[in-house]
């Protein structure tokens, strides 16, 4: 079940379309056909946000912190499998120096990766969630994922219980802060682009309704 995030997309020149699907409304069209496509078309449009990373305006950057602890994290993932408590132990009571350079060499690999990876996309978890429901009157495009509200929207995340937020950062350090601004990172936007293709859906679909009869 999609729960959606409460955003308002203003759907410029569509007004026209609204009536259209209104007037096959009130004549008892089921209208969960042309709802489908429109949903389809809106995920397209979306998925395309987080590969540009941004439309029509891009995201603001990562921060260096966000990168660092990311690729820290990320090595400390590697380090707990069978291949980095290995390479770990050798650099430490065996070949120090071959072990020790070929750590060197993963750690700053790993580190390269997370900085390239695209925004909103360190996981690829709330990119992958993005999924509509349609019925015979609507559709409704969101993300069920508990975080997905603050990306979309930005804001401040302060700690529930307690002084500060405890933040692990890698390298099993953690650091305390009193407060977390996330920047807005509007994926949910729909453009000229998918305002078209929404257009020209509903056209194809009220000519088959009256080629059928349906008037």
């Amino acid at each position: 079940m999609v729960k959606p995030i409460d955003v308002k997309i203003e759907a410029q020149g569509l007004k026209p379309v609204i009536n259209v699907l209104s007037n096959l409304a009130s004549r008892g069209q089921n209208l969960r056909p042309v709802f489908r496509k429109i949903g389809e078309i809106m995920v397209g449009g979306i998925t395309e946000n987080f590969e540009e990373e941004g439309r029509p305006n891009k995201w603001q950057k990562r921060s260096s912190f966000t990168n660092e602890s990311y690729g820290n994290k990320a090595y400390d993932n590697f380090t707990n499998t069978k291949r980095g408590k290995q390479l770990m132990y050798n650099s430490l009571f065996g070949e120090n120096k071959r072990s020790s350079n070929a750590l060197d060499k993963k750690k700053s690999s790993i580190f390269d990766s997370v900085s390239s990876n695209k925004i909103l996309q360190n996981s690829g978890r709330l990119k992958q969630s993005i999924n509509f429901e349609a019925n015979a009157n609507s559709v409704a495009v969101g993300s069920t994922l508990i975080y997905a509200r603050i990306h979309q929207f930005g804001g401040v995340i302060k700690p529930k219980n307690g002084n500060c937020l405890c933040i692990p950062v890698g390298g099993g350090k953690i650091i305390k802060v009193k407060s977390v601004k996330i920047p807005a990172r509007p994926y949910l936007v729909i453009t000229d682009k998918e305002n078209r293709q929404i257009v020209s859906t509903v056209k194809d679909f009220y000519k088959e309704v009256l080629s059928n009869g349906n008037r």
